[in-house]
C-alpha cells in the first residue's frame, strides 16, 4: 500500500509562515517551513535579506546599507536593493 503525501498548503498560507508569523508557529507549521526551506535555499536567503533590511530601516542603520546591498543585488531582491541605493 502506497502512502500519499498531505496536500501542500496554499501560497497565501505559506507566505506568512516564511515571513511575519515566523516567531509564533505551531509544530506542524514549523515542520512545513523546514521542508520548504530545505528544498529551496534561495527562499531562505531572500527571507533573511528582507528581515535584515527591515531591521536596518527600523534602527535607521544607514551605514550598513552598502554591505547589505552587495549581498542583495544578485538575488531575488535586486530591485529592492537598486531602489534603496537610488534613494
Amino acid at each position: 500500500m502506497q502512502q500519499q503525501l498531505p496536500a501542500a498548503p496554499a501560497a497565501r498560507t505559506i507566505a506568512p509562515l516564511l515571513t511575519t508569523s515566523r516567531d509564533h508557529l505551531t509544530k506542524v507549521e514549523t515542520m512545513t517551513v523546514v521542508a520548504i526551506e530545505s528544498g529551496v535555499l534561495l527562499v531562505t536567503e531572500t527571507r533573511d535579506l528582507i528581515v535584515e533590511f527591515d531591521d536596518m530601516i527600523r534602527r535607521k542603520a544607514t551605514t550598513e546599507l552598502d554591505a547589505w546591498n552587495d549581498r542583495a543585488k544578485g538575488g531575488l531582491v535586486a530591485a529592492l536593493a537598486n531602489g534603496a541605493m537610488k534613494n
